[in-house]
């Protein structure tokens, strides 16, 4: 895939009317010449409703409408993070009375003082692989959700592989010990699997992989990680190992510590 030929910079309110209606990849900074905080995309028209592609999207958070998912959701965040707006908008309240919640997105956008550009795609996969590519090339500096735990797990690692190398590492540790699996079941000795409660399942990778290599009491073995974060992402992430590997290591009842090391991660 060549380099994207991308628009100029325009304020957020005059992108509305001049962003195409076909597929594509648009980025947000805020101000003039701030930073990129935010990348998304945009797939094809459907047929009636509203425009759709590039135009469709950005048309969606203008109107106040996406506040719980993409740009809409990362703005009205940090808007509400902002305690001087929100004294304006609760004097605006007593003043003027109460107003629908796709006002406050509205607030929330012009609070942001975006600017955008975009490219245009030939449909809405080609948009989606470029959107991960520049996601994954910002290393995590957007505000995007995949960016911001990316992020997270980064600054994590870092952390805890800081704890390692320290020469006083082999000392007991509030992250270190405090870090476990969920209590090995029966069930899980069936499926092969061992669980990761959700407050510790940023200790291991974002994404689904295969092939991931864990110390598994001492012993090296390769598994596949599943993180449980679209639709489940309340429960618990899920390591499952070849079979009867867990067998000869585990017992029902146990639970295991997770560390994140230098050499890697370990279960012991």
């Amino acid at each position: 895939m060549g380099e994207p030929e991308w628009s100029d910079w325009i304020p957020f309110a005059e992108a509305i009317a001049a962003a195409p209606k076909v597929p594509g990849v648009y980025m947000a900074r805020e101000g003039e010449h701030g930073q990129i905080i935010y990348i998304g995309m945009a797939g094809e028209r459907r047929g009636g409703g509203s425009p759709k592609g590039i135009r469709g999207r950005l048309t969606t958070y203008a109107s106040g409408k996406a506040l719980a998912s993409g740009l809409g959701e990362a703005v009205f965040d940090r808007a509400l993070a902002d305690a001087d707006w929100l004294r304006a908008r609760l004097a605006s309240l007593e003043t003027d009375g109460p107003l629908r919640a796709k006002y406050w997105g509205v607030e929330a956008f012009r609070r942001a003082d975006l600017h955008v550009r975009w490219t245009t795609t030939a449909n809405r996969a080609s948009a989606a692989e470029l959107e991960d590519r520049l996601v994954r090339e910002a290393g995590g500096t957007l505000w995007n959700r995949a960016s911001v735990r990316a992020a997270e797990y980064a600054a994590l690692v870092a952390a805890m592989v800081g704890i390692a190398a320290d020469p006083v590492a082999d000392a007991p540790s509030d992250t270190a010990t405090d870090a476990v699996t969920q209590p090995i079941t029966d069930e899980d000795l069936r499926r092969n699997q061992i669980r990761i409660p959700l407050r510790f399942r940023m200790l291991l990778p974002a994404d689904k992989q295969r092939g991931l290599e864990v110390s598994l009491c001492g012993q090296s073995v390769a598994c596949s990680w599943d993180p449980r974060t679209g639709p489940e992402r309340i429960r618990s992430g899920v390591l499952r190992f070849p079979a009867n590997v867990l067998h000869s290591t585990v017992t029902p009842g146990q639970r295991l510590k997770v560390g994140v090391h230098s050499r890697g991660i370990e279960l012991s």
